[in-house]
């Protein structure tokens, strides 16, 4: 899958608010349907920033934050897009292991 700029994230989402289905943005932008339904939940759950960011890729977390991230996920036993969107990382792959 190629990498997703900026501007055609931004345009994906304002169709689907639009009213196009995620599987059609999907076959549409060549984009996968889990990607775009990863973004519309996090802007559901208000965490736009992560979402629509051109920075998102120059976040560096620190050790002690990804112990905390650990921690929750062994103790609350949550997905990765659970913890994405309650530590508001980014990408999954992030704190993926």
């Amino acid at each position: 899958m190629p990498k997703i700029n900026y501007e055609l994230k931004q345009q994906i989402i304002k169709e689907y608010f639009n009213g196009t289905g995620s599987t059609t943005l999907a076959k549409k932008y060549k984009v996968s349907n889990s990607v775009i339904l990863r973004w519309i939940n996090r802007i559901k759950n208000e965490n736009f920033e992560m979402v629509i960011s051109e920075n998102r890729h120059r976040i560096e977390y620190s050790v002690e934050f990804k112990i905390k991230v650990l921690s929750y996920k062994n103790s609350h036993n949550c997905t990765l897009s659970e913890l994405c969107n309650k530590f508001k990382i980014h990408s999954e792959s992030t704190i993926y292991f």
